[in-house]
């Protein structure tokens, strides 16, 4: 199934102007190139200490830099996402300037929201980029493990004891607390603003995915599933979510 996804940040306008305005700082020049002498045009903005692990300066001077494509292919490895000793270099040259010490590096688990419509594809996007350890936090799974019904199965009156469950382990995230892992993933539909807004405040997630994807294409996803026994009401809860969405104000 196709779907898009969409980090809202990089669409808002502070990052817009600050993008621009880097840019311009840097002479539209790759700093790493530069450094051997070389000039090559700058097709980027770099988060030198990345958004997903530090959101409190995701619009830092100092924490971001122009480069070009080779270069920032080169600041972290595209199969696991980590920093790579290139990277390190320049996160070394302003660690201290940003009053970052080694124990605030990497020091607790990331948490990333993945939102959207009911069979626009939130699981396999999570499937997809999750690692083995990773904590995966959704209600439909939560309902099969206390109920040992297929995932997509109405479980009655045990569902408030499945979001009570939910509700505990949203407590856990927003404190960073016992949880032992690299990633937690919470998988959520978030249709109005508000509501997003609200899990922003309560888990203060890393990054919030957007998973766009089309009326009729989760309604033909939930047709097409094999292992959904209510489509019909499910067509109703994903026509309910997208009469329902509503999208953030522009910043």
């Amino acid at each position: 199934m196709a779907y898009k996804v969409k980090n809202s940040f990089y669409d808002t306008k502070r990052w817009l102007r600050k993008r621009a305005n880097v840019m311009r700082r840097d002479e539209y020049k790759c700093k790493e190139c530069l450094r051997y002498g070389k000039t090559s045009e700058a097709q980027m903005v770099h988060h030198i200490y990345p958004l997903e692990h530090y959101p409190q300066y995701n619009l830092t001077d100092i924490n971001l830099i122009s480069l070009c494509d080779s270069c920032h292919g080169k600041m972290h490895d595209r199969n696991n996402n980590t920093i790579t000793e290139l990277g390190r270099y320049w996160q070394d040259k302003i660690k201290l300037d940003l009053g970052i010490t080694d124990a605030d590096i990497i020091d607790t688990f990331r948490v990333v929201v993945v939102w959207g419509s009911p069979g626009s594809g939130k699981t396999t996007y999570v499937k997809q980029h999750m690692h083995a350890g990773d904590m995966v936090v959704d209600l439909d799974y939560i309902k099969q493990a206390i109920s040992l019904h297929g995932k997509t199965a109405s479980i009655g009156n045990l569902m408030p004891v499945a979001l009570d469950i939910r509700e505990h382990i949203y407590d856990l995230i927003s404190k960073r607390d016992i949880i032992q892992t690299e990633t937690v993933w919470v998988v959520a539909g978030l249709p109005k603003h508000e509501d997003r807004e609200y899990t922003r405040r309560r888990l203060k997630p890393n990054d919030m995915v957007h998973i766009s994807s089309s009326l009729e294409r989760c309604i033909e996803q939930a047709m097409s599933d094999t292992d959904r026994h209510d489509k019909d009401l499910q067509v109703k809860i994903i026509r309910k979510w997208h009469e329902d969405f509503t999208e953030p104000p522009l910043i």
